[in-house]
Parts: structure tokens; C-alpha cells; sequence
């Protein structure tokens, strides 16, 4: 059922691509390509200058927010780092964990 609704949303989806070029078919014939003479600037400076210009919030800044990223970070690693402590500590005192353990082990190779 949901893969018979994807075939029709595709099926028309394409009809309607192959009628936008059909009706404008005149049009993109005359269309030069652009020449490869201009520079290509890589994707990186180009999205720092697009940031730059949008500026949605006066006081960003990308420091601050990593400084927020790290802290976060460090706090999960933190937690998890807790919660593994405790699950050792539980393992280590629980009554099936003999003391001794690890000597038996050499003993018997």
C-alpha cells in the first residue's frame, strides 16, 4: 500500500518535471552554461561569508557556542564516566565476585 502511494507520488513527480522542460524547452536552448573561467571558491569560505552576512543574532558568536558544545560534552562524559564507576563498584562487591579471583586464575594455568 505505502509502496503503490510512493510509485504515483514518483510517477507524477516525473510528468510534472518532463512538462516544466517541455514548456520551457525554447528557452533553455538558448541557455549559455556558465564558463569555467570564474574562481571556485571552496564550500567553507563561501559559508562563513554567507553566515557573516545573515548575522541572525548580533551577540553570536562561534567561540561562545563551543565553549557551550564543550562544556555539554564534558558533562555526558562525565555522567557516563559515574554511571560506569558505579556499575564496576557494584560488580566488584557483589557476593559472586570472589576476592580472590584472579589468583585461582593463575593457579589453575
Amino acid at each position: 500500500m505505502l509502496s503503490l502511494l510512493f510509485l504515483i507520488i514518483f510517477i507524477v513527480s516525473l510528468l510534472g518535471m518532463i512538462f516544466m522542460v517541455s514548456r520551457h524547452w525554447s528557452e533553455l536552448k538558448t541557455v549559455s552554461l556558465a564558463s569555467s573561467d570564474l574562481p571556485v571558491r571552496p564550500f567553507s569560505i563561501r559559508a562563513k561569508e554567507t553566515i557573516k552576512t545573515l548575522n541572525p543574532v548580533a551577540g553570536f558568536s562561534s567561540e561562545k557556542f563551543l565553549k557551550k558544545f564543550f562544556i555539554t560534552l564534558k558533562i555526558w562524559l562525565l555522567k557516563g564516566e559515574r554511571k560506569v564507576d558505579q556499575y564496576l563498584h557494584r560488580v566488584s562487591h557483589s557476593q559472586k565476585f570472589e576476592e580472590d579471583y584472579w589468583d585461582k586464575v593463575k593457579k589453575e594455568d
